[in-house]
This record gives C-alpha cells, structure tokens and sequence, in this order.
C-alpha cells in the first residue's frame, strides 16, 4: 500500500498543475473540462482502491466524509444530468467545489502517506 500511497500522491501532485497550466495557456475551455474529469476520475478511482484496502492502512477520519462527499457529488450529477432546469445550477456548484475536494483529497492522500511512513519507522525502533 506504501508504494500505491506514493504513486497515487505523485500523479496527482503532477496532474493538477500540469493541467491546470495548460488549461490556462489554451483559448478553449474544453480542455478544461477534461482536466476535471481526469483528476476527478484519477482522485475517485483512489478513493475506491482506498476502500477495498482499508485494513493496510490507517485512514484519516476525513478520508470518510471526503468518500461519503465524493459519492453524493458524482450521485447528485447523475441525477441532475436528467433533469435540465437545474443542471446549470449544479454544473455550477461542481464547478466551484471541485477544486476544494480535489486539493482537499492531495491533503488527505499526503497525511496518510506520512502515517504510514512514521508507522513503519516506528516499527523498526
């Protein structure tokens, strides 16, 4: 889980502002959509792998309510995707919040990384 832990925080690490810098380096907004879906899809199949392998690590409290947020977000947008009067409202809000939960997720990864890594020195003393 140590070396998935450092993997996952490297990539989104680099994704975020590589995308970000070229998304605001390109004309179109296109691309911009697509970096959301790619650190939002990197950062979401994380926190599933995070939940099949729970027992390896020692979970923040917050990776919970970031999973149970995340969940309803991606809930939220399947269900207003049917229903147009409020989907500009909700593209909105996922608009705004989703840069505050993908760098809140690059904080939770990073804590836990540093868990692990004292956990293991502890052990060794």
């Amino acid at each position: 889980m140590r070396l998935f832990k450092t993997i996952d925080l490297w990539i989104q690490v680099l994704i975020i502002p590589i995308g970000l810098i070229i998304a605001i380096t390109r004309t179109s907004d296109e691309f911009l959509f697509g970096v959301y879906f790619a650190v939002g899809g990197w950062q979401m199949f994380s926190a599933i792998t995070h939940l099949f392998f729970q027992s390896r690590y020692l979970p923040l409290k917050s990776r919970k309510y970031y999973t149970f947020i995340a969940i309803a977000m991606c809930l939220g947008l399947f269900y207003f995707s049917f229903r147009s009067p409020i989907n500009i409202e909700y593209g909105m809000f996922m608009l705004i919040v989703s840069p505050f939960m993908a760098l809140w997720y690059v904080y939770i990864s990073y804590a836990e990384k540093r868990r692990l890594e004292y956990k293991q020195l502890v052990h060794l003393k």
